[in-house]
């Protein structure tokens, strides 16, 4: 995590930045990517409106390790920090959280998701060569996104059809895509209480007319769909009065072994039905996980 991401994260939730350098990854910086005759499938990754995509760690990493190129964009003006690699950083602007604000930013995350599957392209062809050359499936491309981020992969699988399927994880549907609906594989995640009782997801449901799943967490809040759901019980331990003003109430009260063992599962048969054309009910996606329902058609 960048310094001044980890600072400004620290200093949003009432804790130190320092206690981002403790935490460890299963990953290398700078890989050299492993070669796949025809490429990896490339699945794109949208965050919460105002949430950095530091963390979401977990869930892409989680994905990456099962043979997929994941591609997680951060959304300058629109997170509430971004950290360019020449050191500069870019905050969410003051009138940044209206709506209008929000309905503009869903706008620019499509041109954004849009821009990276160009770049991914120039990358693969590899002119002048680089160690991505040939690295990507393009014929096999998903998005999965978080709050607006979800809202985001499907308005763009409406307008972009190299996009073979979505996920939605916890965000409300709103745009030509919220009335239009898909003809491509979707899902949903919700948390309480329930996509069937949430109107916008209900009524986007309706609206699905291609592979449709919709995955309920019984007591999951909305940050629930983010690595703080794992992260927010590790952190009791040192930090028990910020979590649990602070941060508990974002995450809600389902159990983080489930929420996250069922998020990270579902995604990873999604994507392997749709892009790896596994048969589905074959990944540990089919699992059961307490406080965890699928519905799919």
């Amino acid at each position: 995590m960048p310094p001044k991401v980890a600072t400004y994260i620290g200093a949003s939730a009432g804790l130190p930045s320092s206690i981002f350098t403790r935490f460890k990854l299963a990953a290398v910086s700078n890989a050299q990517p492993l070669h796949r005759a025809g490429g990896w499938p490339v699945v794109l990754f949208s965050t919460g409106y105002g949430v950095e995509r530091q963390l979401y760690t977990g869930l892409v990493q989680d994905l990456a390790s099962h043979g997929y190129v994941v591609a997680a964009i951060d959304h300058p003006h629109d997170a509430n920090i971004v950290a360019f690699p020449d050191g500069h950083a870019v905050r969410i602007g003051k009138v940044g959280q209206s709506g209008n604000a929000i309905a503009k930013a869903l706008t620019v995350r499509i041109a954004d998701a849009r821009y990276v599957l160009d770049t991914l392209v120039r990358l693969n062809r590899g002119t002048p060569r680089t160690a991505f050359s040939g690295q990507f499936d393009l014929a096999h491309i998903g998005m999965f996104g978080h709050s607006l981020g979800g809202a985001a992969a499907a308005a763009t699988m409406l307008v972009d059809h190299r996009i073979r399927g979505g996920v939605d994880m916890d965000g409300f549907l709103f745009g030509k895509v919220a009335t239009a609906g898909l003809k491509r594989p979707f899902m949903l995640f919700a948390g309480d209480p329930g996509f069937r009782r949430q109107p916008n997801l209900a009524a986007f449901w309706s609206h699905l007319t291609g592979p449709r799943c919709a995955v309920d967490f019984a007591g999951a809040a909305h940050f629930a769909f983010t690595d703080l759901v794992f992260l927010v019980p590790q952190l009791a331990g040192t930090e028990k009065a910020t979590v649990q003003t602070q941060l508990q109430p974002l995450v809600g009260t389902m159990s983080p072994t489930a929420a996250y063992g069922a998020e990270r599962a579902h995604l990873l048969a999604f994507f392997d039905h749709v892009l790896k054309r596994k048969r589905a009910g074959t990944s540990a996606g089919t699992k059961s996980y307490p406080g965890v329902r699928a519905i799919g058609r």
